[in-house]
């Protein structure tokens, strides 16, 4: 049912390119790992979700003419003192460039074409669900994530990146503990690497 949502939104989101705008499109993946920590609570518990080992993959459909990347992100706590997989997410959202993105192509003096590449800040916001399973109880909520770093060239087919996420539940879901309501909220940080597909 969830993936039928986010595939639904995901597709939506590129119905609003133009049909000629399609040969544009490109498409690669990212990953980074790196420190979390979340508040969780219910109505009758707080409890803080702290790890070194939080893990993000996301697979961008890139859109220069735009400066924007539309990705589908999965992230997890790949290991906390609440044993393995303690927080899972999947989300949609859209990357903005302000200043472009690595690997475009550009004209210059209105003859050579060139790939321009430079560090590159970006702007995100992302809507996803997710799943909390710790020691006291087991939950699902709806988040927005916003999120900003920036890409380094590395060589034409690597990008190392650094990412700042802040996490919180828009919707309160309840445990299976029977507690009426569940949120959290927090943040992660990554360092990671973007593989592009660059000719």
């Amino acid at each position: 049912m969830f993936a039928r949502y986010v595939t639904s939104i995901f597709f939506l989101v590129c119905f609003f390119c133009s049909q000629k705008s399609w040969s544009y499109l490109r498409s690669d993946v990212d990953f980074g790992i790196g420190p979390i920590s979340l508040d969780l609570k219910t109505s009758d518990l707080t409890k803080k979700l702290t790890s070194p080992a939080g893990f993000e993959f996301n697979y961008n459909l890139i859109h220069d003419a735009y400066k924007t990347a539309y990705c589908f992100s999965f992230y997890e706590v790949i290991k906390s003192e609440d044993g393995y997989l303690s927080f899972t997410r999947f989300a949609i959202g859209a990357k903005y460039y302000p200043t472009g993105l690595n690997g475009r192509r550009v004209v210059l003096d209105n003859e050579v074409e060139a790939k321009l590449w430079k560090a590159s800040p970006y702007l995100g916001l992302f809507l996803g669900i997710s799943n909390t399973s710790v020691k006291e109880y087991n939950a699902s909520a709806f988040d927005l994530t916003p999120r900003f770093g920036v890409e380094i060239p590395v060589t034409a087919k690597l990008i190392m990146l650094t990412q700042f996420e802040i996490f919180s539940s828009l919707s309160q879901g309840g445990p299976s503990t029977g507690a009426k309501s569940f949120s959290y909220s927090g943040f992660a940080a990554l360092i990671g690497i973007r593989v592009t597909s660059f000719e």
